[in-house]
């Protein structure tokens, strides 16, 4: 059975796909002065399905699937996101926080499967008087949250949504916050386009 390439434009958009699920939720207050310089482009110009019905179909990547951005938050404090469909395995944590005074370290959903793992690793300076260390945290009442949360699922958002309504509470990911993730996203590409670092002008 022949396979001709079937050009897809956003299947390869690795940025696009994979970056509000990294980092749209762990956004907190950016600064007003921020920027961004990125590097992205594409590793394989043809992809085949490895599987399913449409095994061995050809599809044509017309969108960069390998983005590395590094953002600038001013005062020497910076993040490095990679958005990519070419990570195969990883035992390395979903997001790693580096500050003068500690260390924490988030690992990947995997530890919703193991009861035993934590939800977070925290390492401190001067834990104790004249000791640094790793913490092991205190995490039941995070992890009673987060069974509710994989109770819900999806619906979830409706129930935060009915909370916003009812409560007038502020939805936790709100439309300035999206439109700043957008806006990193594309700034990415551009950045990457010309070479040069991009002036971000959101915040939420």
């Amino acid at each position: 059975m022949s396979h001709e390439p079937l050009k897809v434009g956003m299947l390869g958009a690795g940025m696009i796909a994979t970056y509000p699920y990294g980092y749209l939720p762990n956004l907190h207050k950016i600064p007003d002065k921020a920027r961004l310089v990125a590097f992205s482009g594409i590793t394989e110009p043809v992809r085949t399905v490895r599987g399913g019905p449409f095994a061995g179909k050809k599809i044509e990547v017309t969108e960069d699937d390998n983005t590395l951005l590094m953002l600038d938050f001013g005062g020497s404090t910076y993040a490095v996101v990679d958005g990519t469909f070419n990570v195969n395995a990883a035992k390395s944590p979903l997001i790693e926080i580096f500050g003068r005074e500690g260390t924490i370290n988030v690992p990947d959903f995997m530890w919703l499967l193991d009861p035993t793992t934590p939800p977070f690793e925290l390492f401190r300076l001067d834990a104790a008087p004249g000791v640094d260390g790793w913490i092991t945290p205190r995490a039941q009442a995070l992890l009673a949250a987060q069974r509710r949360i994989d109770d819900l699922a999806r619906t979830a958002v409706i129930e935060h949504l009915v909370d916003c309504v009812r409560g007038g509470q502020r939805p936790i990911l709100s439309a300035e916050h999206a439109r700043h993730a957008l806006e990193i996203m594309i700034a990415a590409k551009q950045s990457a386009q010309s070479g040069r670092a991009i002036d971000l002008r959101t915040t939420f």
